[in-house]
């Protein structure tokens, strides 16, 4: 199975780059649960960047871990990776490891 760089955001821990397995198994396993995708950069019918979280990440009372956008916190594990034109889950590419790893660090971590 191919490996996808990603940026991994752990809760209580800084944002990495890591390589994981491809595939939807490994992408529920990450968050803990069924996969939502939140669109980061990108045109439908594009190329971009996606966050895939828990999609129940407030049914399952997770804890905050970033908030990403003044009314956005994300809760529990997640991640981010990229998409290419047919919306298939491809890997960060070097440039988008360094833009993202950057941009997850600079969110402020979710306190509630």
């Amino acid at each position: 199975m191919a490996k996808l760089k990603v940026i991994a955001c752990r809760l209580g821990q800084a944002p990495v780059v890591e390589e994981m397995e491809s595939g939807l198994k490994p992408m529920q396993d990450f968050v803990g649960g069924y996969i939502e995708a939140v669109r980061l950069t990108g045109a439908y019918g594009g190329a971009g960047v996606d966050l895939y979280c828990d999609e129940e990440f407030l049914l399952k009372s997770y804890a905050p871990n970033r908030l990403i956008r003044n009314d956005l916190a994300i809760h529990g594990d997640f991640f981010i990776s990229a998409h290419d034109e047919e919306g298939e889950t491809v890997g960060l590419t070097e440039a988008q490891c360094k833009e993202w790893l950057a941009k997850a660090s600079a969110w402020p971590v979710a306190i509630f």
